[in-house]
């Protein structure tokens, strides 16, 4: 498993000081909660924690070239634990996560595991795994990386050291986007930006293939509803990927336009549309009208996701939204 670290040489952030400190004072923490949005560098910083702690240098760690250290670079560390990569980490996985702490390690006197996509984890899992909080092994640390502490349990989180991972900034988002996606347009680049609020990873997402077709379809939608054009926005809504999943994207993006135009009718800053092209719309619909096309929107949301009828769930909608623009037409019409 091929992996990314951080050579001791960079400069240290200011989260990587944090845990230095640690280090320094003789006692690393036992659990270390690393939280952050998706491409805000929790893996990359746990990695270089496990250098820090694997380290064979006799002097300042991680030195990043050393045996250990480079095999925490590449992943295959006899005392590097990795859990929940692939699926969301269960009772089961923490159970053998525990069998393997009462285990002397490998080489050296540490062992070091990651567990991924915590915040997913079960409130049975979380609670399996305070056994090992509360009562650590000498010699073991653990890190959680997720995007939100507080979808930890009270109890998890009040035992470990919490760690925030800070987003990128808007010209660092851009500049990365720009070398990863270079067939992206400006205007793409500058949406996910803005969409991303600091996180690359959600910038990414944005940025894909189906992400940016929800974008389009949805735009479609906005555009029949403000323009009062009835037959387009039941074609617009009739075309397309008509199943639950294809559709649950694009009512995301939807409710984020409606909200933009809310945003810009009260004096606040657009989010997925630039604030000239956002005032510029906002102001062909009532703010009673947009209210009411969310509130639709959201219900019909409610319904595909939980497994309601999508047939029956779009012709309300289309109808409902219609009534909304001050025209009528037949739910029988999808």
């Amino acid at each position: 498993m091929a992996s990314e670290g951080i050579g001791r040489k960079e400069p240290l952030s200011a989260v990587q000081s944090v845990f230095a400190r640690k280090l320094q004072s003789g006692s690393p923490p036992h659990a270390v909660i690393v939280e952050g949005p998706r491409g805000s560098g929790k893996r990359r910083f746990a990695l270089w924690c496990a250098q820090a702690l694997l380290c064979t240098s006799g002097g300042d760690k991680p030195c990043g070239v050393c045996d250990g250290c480079r095999r925490v670079l590449e992943g295959y560390h006899p005392d590097l634990h990795f859990f929940g990569e692939e699926s969301t980490v269960t009772v089961a996985d923490v159970r053998e996560l525990i069998r393997q702490t009462g285990l002397v390690p490998i080489e050296g006197d540490r062992s070091v595991y990651l567990l991924s996509r915590a915040e997913k984890m079960l409130s049975s899992a979380q609670n399996a795994l305070l056994k090992v909080f509360e009562e650590p092994p000498p010699g073991v640390t653990i890190f959680l990386l997720t995007e939100s502490r507080r979808a930890l349990l009270p109890t998890v989180r009040s035992r470990g050291l919490t760690v925030t991972m800070p987003g990128l900034t808007d010209e660092q988002l851009y500049a990365q986007l720009r070398l990863t996606h270079p067939r992206a347009s400006e205007t793409e680049l500058a949406s996910a930006v803005r969409v991303a609020q600091g996180s690359l990873g959600e910038a990414a997402a944005f940025l894909e293939k189906d992400a940016q077709e929800a974008c389009e379809r949805a735009r479609d939608w906005l555009d029949a509803c403000l323009s009062g054009d009835v037959y387009r926005l039941i074609g617009s809504i009739a075309t397309g990927k008509a199943n639950r999943d294809g559709l649950l994207p694009v009512f995301d993006v939807f409710l984020r336009l409606l909200s933009d135009l809310l945003l810009s009718r009260v004096g606040g800053t657009p989010v997925l549309l630039r604030e000239g092209e956002a005032y510029s719309l906002s102001r062909r619909v009532t703010k009673n009208a947009l209210a009411r096309m969310c509130g639709q929107a959201l219900v019909c949301r409610e319904r595909l996701e939980s497994n309601g009828n999508v047939t029956a769930a779009l012709s309300c909608f289309a109808s409902e939204l219609c009534a909304i623009a001050g025209r009528t037409v037949s739910r029988d019409v999808l």
